[in-house]
């Protein structure tokens, strides 16, 4: 099977630096362009499914990437929730909560803050996902429309030997895309990014 990973296009959000995770708010103007771009990188690929996150915002850039093709909504691949950081950027967060933020940057893998996700959660719910797709999708081309730390966490699960600081290094730019094979029984990377 091949996988298409696409994050979301450029939200206000992004533009501004701030933490987002739960916030459901739409693709900017800037967002809804890069949208249309990543669709001509992808418009002769026939997929037959397309897996999206259910926030607006990566309905609407599924949307614009394939308008004619019916989403599969998803919510195991919605984006982490980030707690009390949400909408917050890095330098309030921590000025409004120090001690919470000098242990979140540690990046503590099964510890999160109120209302926040550990990043351990996280690996469960999409190594899972994956593992689904994995069992029932033998040759499928499929698009997944998700998130920044979810894409992250997809590319952990074909890279698994990676280090913690390559973990948090990996980022998928709005709207970028990258390929990646899952065989049989394993999970392996076979196309450079797109």
């Amino acid at each position: 099977m091949k996988l298409y990973i696409v994050r979301h296009g450029q939200t206000d959000y992004n533009a501004q630096g701030k933490y987002i995770g739960t916030h459901d708010i739409p693709l900017n103007k800037t967002g809804c362009n890069e949208a249309v771009k990543a669709r001509k990188i992808v418009r002769n690929i026939n997929f037959d499914r397309i897996y999206c996150s259910p926030k607006r915002r990566c309905i609407e850039t599924a949307r614009l990437i394939c308008p004619t093709t019916n989403l599969i909504i998803d919510h195991s691949i919605r984006e982490r929730n980030v707690g009390v950081f949400e909408g917050l950027t890095k330098d309030e967060a921590q000025k409004k909560f120090p001690e919470l933020y000098a242990r979140v940057i540690t990046r503590i893998w099964d510890e999160a803050p109120p209302g926040e996700e550990t990043i351990t959660d996280v690996e469960g719910r999409i190594f899972n996902f994956l593992g689904r797709l994995q069992a029932n999708l033998k040759n499928e081309t499929c698009l997944i429309v998700t998130h920044g730390f979810i894409s992250k966490m997809i590319n952990y699960y074909f890279h698994s030997n990676i280090s913690e600081e390559q973990f948090f290094e990996f980022s998928l730019k709005n709207c970028e895309v990258r390929t990646y094979k899952l065989l049989s029984t394993a999970a392996q990377n076979h196309l450079s990014p797109t």
